[in-house]
């Protein structure tokens, strides 16, 4: 049984529970109610975006508490990154089999904040990268990383939610047979690692959606 954790019931975390389910993976679900940032976290992105969770859930008031970390330690499959903070290292030891990351962009070239946004204004090749998550910034050992070959989305939301859709895949097909796939260390020195993205010459985007055009030629 693997266990995905949660701050608030999260798009990102919603997307990685509904695509496991549809690959009937076994899970269930931490998620930390009733704090200011979880309210935070549910009103991220795209809090109406359909995608329900339907597995096992397990209420906490910290993802961190003595309750959850004896979760974490009880879990016997891997635990995911379903949208929380950086952890403290006490915590990420704790997972036996170690603590997955689906990152919506290509790694080591984009670590850190708004990978997808960095990825769009620099004109890059759009994917996902299945990490397990180390001390550092999206610095763990890949399992895998692949380009989104053809996009969909006609905006910023729709871009981000169809790559967080397409990492929960490659996380599921990582799940269904984890022994195909060779991990990977990463170089830390490698990549760079991105802010939360802003522009002061484009407050509305606008410019930054116009470079979807690049991805449809």
């Amino acid at each position: 049984m693997h266990l995905i954790s949660m701050i608030g019931e999260n798009v990102h975390g919603r997307i990685i529970s509904k695509t496991l389910s549809e690959y009937e993976i076994p899970h269930e679900v931490v998620i930390e109610k009733g704090t200011k940032r979880s309210s935070k976290y549910e009103k991220w992105l795209a809090p109406e975006f359909q995608s329900k969770i339907s597995a096992k859930k397990i209420i906490v008031d910290s993802v961190t508490n003595k309750f959850a970390r004896a979760i974490y330690k009880q879990t016997k499959g891997f635990v995911i990154n379903g949208g929380l903070p950086i952890l403290n290292f006490s915590i990420i030891k704790l997972c036996k089999k170690g603590l997955l990351n689906a990152h919506p962009g290509i790694l080591p070239n984009y670590r850190g904040l708004d990978p997808v946004k960095w990825t769009l204004k620099n004109k890059d090749k759009i994917g996902a990268t299945i990490h397990f998550i180390d001390e550092g910034i999206d610095s763990g050992p890949i399992v895998i990383k692949k380009v989104l070959q053809k996009i969909q989305a006609n905006n910023i939301v729709e871009l981000r939610l169809e790559v967080i859709r397409f990492a929960s895949v490659l996380l599921a097909e990582f799940l269904r047979f984890p022994e195909k796939y060779k991990i990977k260390k990463q170089k830390k020195e490698e990549g760079q690692i991105y802010r939360l993205y802003s522009d002061e010459t484009d407050p509305l985007e606008k410019k930054l959606i116009q470079n979807l055009k690049y991805y449809k030629k």
